[in-house]
């Protein structure tokens, strides 16, 4: 059953679609909904227009600037535990050697410590950014009500999707080598960190402003996630044009899902503010 599937996203014109799609489901709910509304809680802890705008906006590029800095010094940490190589093999064992390229040339132990650092990037990654998704789940919940959060929600599934499929697909790969079940199991257990991140927000007394700078900072994450992870995919070199022309409108139908969410959608607009029309969820409305 997984094999066929594999197979099918693995081809580049499948692939750059999933991610295309999942960018403009991004990228639409960053700018649709996480940036627009985080201005008017942020706006309930500060008066100035000044000190509401740098607030935000440095919130924003923290939001693009943590997802790589993570992924960097994750890769370091990993890098170290491996050490350097040591030894290698023969040429005529790694051409009697069945494994992929990554692979050739390895002994054992580089193969073990190789296989590790793959993982531990991987799940440990994925771990902390579901994680983050259920900062902003439940930021977006407390903050703006069912309808927002369950919108917000949207937009993570619908990006989530592929982002499980590639890592199910590095997982099974020749460098991790692991089984279906374990890889699928792997993916669930990083996946469960998405309700940790969202008790965590729900069992602490937060004011609608921190809610404001969470939402901000979420969406940094996304635009980061949706326009450097996810939308170079449609520019893979091996698509023809027909081909790169469905990602686009892969694109386009990722974004118009979290766009139609706008058709009778009020602002988020806190009880007691300077904006308030009546729309307004005094921050813990369920």
């Amino acid at each position: 059953m997984f094999g066929p599937l594999k197979r099918m996203v693995m081809k580049p014109v499948v692939s750059a679609m999933l991610f295309a799609f999942a960018s403009g489901a991004l990228l639409a709910c960053a700018f649709f909904l996480l940036l627009f509304e985080s201005t008017h809680l942020i706006g309930v802890g500060w008066t100035a227009e000044v000190d509401i705008v740098w607030r935000w906006g440095a919130m924003i590029l923290a939001g693009m600037v943590v997802p790589p800095v993570v992924e960097t010094i994750m890769s370091l940490i990993m890098m170290a535990r491996q050490g350097p190589s040591t030894s290698e093999q023969s040429p005529e064992d790694a051409e009697k050697s069945p494994e992929s390229p990554e692979l050739a040339g390895l002994d054992d132990a580089q193969k073990f410590r190789a296989k590790a650092r793959l993982l531990g990037a991987v799940i440990i990654g994925d771990f902390f950014h579901n994680l983050c998704d259920g900062f902003f789940i439940a930021a977006a919940f407390q903050g703006c009500g069912n309808a927002f959060g369950w919108s917000v929600a949207t937009g993570t599934i619908l990006h989530e999707l592929p982002q499980e499929i590639a890592d199910f697909i590095i997982l099974t790969g020749p460098v991790a080598g692991l089984s279906t079940p374990k890889a699928l199991a792997f993916n669930f257990l990083s996946g469960l960190s998405v309700l940790l991140g969202a008790l965590i927000v729900a069992a602490t007394p937060v004011d609608n402003s921190l809610i404001g700078l969470i939402l901000a900072f979420g969406g940094g994450v996304y635009i980061h996630v949706g326009a450097t992870d996810c939308l170079p995919k449609m520019y893979d070199p091996k698509l023809r044009f027909g081909e790169r022309l469905c990602a686009f409108l892969s694109f386009a139908v990722g974004a118009v899902c979290i766009g139609l969410i706008l058709i009778g959608h009020e602002h988020c607009v806190p009880e007691g503010s300077s904006h308030d029309h009546g729309s307004g969820h005094d921050g813990h409305a369920h």
